[in-house]
């Protein structure tokens, strides 16, 4: 049987005396303590050495050497998110608003199919315009609506349907929400270019 005491270990840096790292600078023969990396695109090779190199080091040492200013940019910019892709507001949005139309278009009946042969497009049963008709209804207004028409009866309808004028009822706050809707819907219709 081996005695345990026969497997070499090496030993920890308190035991290593005497056995001092030199400075990798040439020529140097000072102990080399400060650690210092190799290279920007090699950050885990390193150099070990003494003070007066590692200053001299430090000061000379250029992260971004040899980059033009567009991919320091560009390297500033990924590190900013922490190297995760980003996109701009709204931008994954379009792109499932894309993905439901077309999942959104595959449930058409054969009723529906028809009215497509016929030039009328319609989407989930709807007429296009269908929202801004029924919250022309809702309004009583005649369309195309001007926006101080829309404001006045809008005001008028609120103070009409607004729950604190009509006691908590909650059949005219879910009218008044109805008419927020509507108002929302056509103010967009009325102000678009």
């Amino acid at each position: 049987m081996k005695d345990h005491r026969s497997i070499p270990l090496e030993a920890f840096p308190w035991e290593q005396e005497g056995k001092a790292r030199l400075c990798d600078h040439d020529g140097c023969t000072e102990e080399g303590l400060y650690k210092a990396p190799y290279a920007p695109d090699d950050l885990a090779t390193s150099h070990w050495l003494c003070l007066c190199h590692v200053r001299s080091y430090n000061k000379a040492w250029n992260f971004f050497a040899g980059m033009s200013p567009a991919e320091i940019e560009a390297y500033n910019r990924s590190d900013t998110v922490g190297w995760r892709p980003s996109w701009p507001m709204g931008e994954r949005m379009a792109h499932m608003e894309a993905a439901w139309s077309r999942f959104s278009g595959s449930f058409i009946s054969d009723s529906d199919s028809n009215s497509y042969k016929d030039g009328n497009s319609r989407s989930n049963g709807h007429r296009p315009g269908a929202t801004q008709d029924r919250a022309l209804d809702l309004f009583d207004l005649q369309s195309p609506p001007t926006l101080a028409q829309l404001k006045a009866r809008y005001k008028e309808l609120v103070k009409r349907y607004h729950p604190d004028a009509n006691g908590g009822d909650k059949e005219s706050e879910e009218h008044l929400k109805r008419v927020n809707e509507a108002y929302g819907i056509l103010k967009s219709f009325i102000c678009a270019p």
